[in-house]
């Protein structure tokens, strides 16, 4: 694992370098595509407006996971020739979408 020291805060929120000890965590999320704790999070209490995810073209399956909990897509950026897939998928999911209940399960 590459390691940094660099540490973002603001107000409640801070994002500081993965450690072995956040391995259990991501284990978990990564073992239940349905379960989106970090989508909560940014909409409830972090009152984001809107969360992003960014999939590579040659990962149908994850796309299908973030459509499945209401992310649509929003633009697909293709990649030169030659690389390992053709394109990047960014999808979306707004709050309001989500409060709607079209963002899958809350």
């Amino acid at each position: 694992m590459r390691v940094h020291g660099i540490t973002l805060t603001s107000g409640p929120l801070v994002l500081r370098p993965l450690t072995e000890e956040d391995w259990p965590v991501l284990a978990k999320w990564g073992r239940d595509p349905d379960d989106r704790p970090l989508t909560r999070f940014g909409f409830d209490p972090e009152n984001a407006d809107a969360i992003y995810g960014l999939v590579d073209g040659h990962n149908p399956r994850s796309r299908r996971a973030f459509e499945k909990n209401g992310y649509v897509l929003e633009h697909e950026e293709p990649h030169l020739p030659g690389g390992k897939t053709a394109a990047e998928w960014q999808l979306v999911l707004t709050r309001e979408r989500w409060r709607s209940g079209s963002g899958g399960e809350q």
